[in-house]
C-alpha cells in the first residue's frame, strides 16, 4: 500500500514501539515508496530539500505532507489525512476563509425527512449537523497555523 511506511513512521513519530527502524527511516521508505508506485524516480535531492526532509520536531507536519501527497488521487482519504494531521496548508477559494472549511461530511440533505428521529439523535450526538463539527478522531479545528510537531 503506497502510504504503509508513512503509516508506520508516523506511529513511531508519536513515540509507538514499531518494528524495522526509526520514524525517519519509514518516513523516508514511505516516499521512496509512493514514488514508485505512481512510476517516478525519486531525485536524491528530493529527500534533501529543507520541507521534505525529516525532521522530528516537524514529523506531523512532513508525514501529514508527504501522505496528502500520495493520496493525490484518492480525495476523500486524501481529505481525511489532511483533518487528522491540519497538514499541508490549504488555500481557500476566493472571499471564503479557512475556517469555511468542512471538517466533516454532512448527513444527506433529505435525511431529517426520510429518518428524522435517528438524524436527531445522531447529529445531538456529534454536537450538530454542521459541517464544522469535529468528528471523535479530531480534537482540533484546523488553522493555517498548525502545529508541525506531534
Amino acid at each position: 500500500m503506497v502510504k504503509s511506511k508513512l503509516n508506520i513512521g508516523s506511529a513511531a513519530a508519536r513515540g509507538m514501539t514499531v518494528d524495522g527502524g526509526s520514524a525517519q527511516a519509514h518516513y523516508n521508505a514511505g516516499i521512496a515508496e509512493s514514488h514508485a508506485f505512481w512510476g517516478v524516480t525519486l531525485d536524491p535531492g528530493y529527500m534533501a530539500h529543507v520541507d521534505v526532509a525529516y525532521n522530528a520536531a516537524r514529523a506531523k507536519e512532513l508525514i501529514g505532507t508527504q501522505k496528502w501527497y500520495a493520496l493525490y488521487n484518492r480525495g476523500n482519504e486524501g481529505y481525511a489525512v489532511w483533518r487528522s494531521f491540519d497538514w499541508p496548508i490549504l488555500t481557500p477559494p476566493q472571499e471564503m476563509s479557512y475556517e469555511d472549511i468542512p471538517m466533516r461530511m454532512p448527513y444527506p440533505y433529505n435525511e431529517p425527512d426520510l429518518n428524522g428521529e435517528n438524524y436527531d439523535t445522531a447529529a445531538l450526538a456529534i454536537g450538530g449537523d454542521d459541517v464544522r463539527t469535529l468528528l471523535f478522531w479530531n480534537s482540533t479545528i484546523s488553522t493555517e497555523n498548525p502545529t508541525s510537531g506531534f
